[in-house]
């Protein structure tokens, strides 16, 4: 999906298991990782799925906001903020997010603890 929208770039997919001489030149311990280079050279590393929110079923804008920040796309958004922490809003303008409900606030005097 990143490919055709980032000419700029070259995506390439290799199998681990069929370039052993690979993994161990990049020192390549866990799947996936990504390897970005920049001017012929290793620039970054992406292992695991941390970086990218912790979980396999990450967005794409994701996977971009990752490699803008490795310099190697170009980006529009924001590069401080990851796209899928963004709090998401309806279109009303409110916060999707569930409010925790409390029963009794701290403005609440009508305890019935008196000791």
């Amino acid at each position: 999906l990143l490919a055709p929208k980032h000419i700029e770039c070259k995506f390439v997919k290799i199998d681990a298991e069929k370039s052993p001489f690979l993994v161990n030149r990049f020192k390549i311990n866990v799947l996936p990782t990504i390897l970005i280079f920049k001017d012929e050279k290793p620039a970054d590393k992406i292992i695991g799925f941390d970086e990218l929110g912790g979980h396999d079923e990450f967005s794409t804008e994701m996977m971009q906001w990752r490699l803008a920040q490795s310099m190697v796309i170009k980006y529009n958004g924001d590069l401080s903020t990851p796209p899928d922490s963004k709090e998401k809003r309806s279109i009303f303008g409110h916060s999707n997010a569930k409010s925790k409900k409390q029963v009794r606030g701290p403005d609440n005097d009508s305890s019935d603890d008196d000791w």
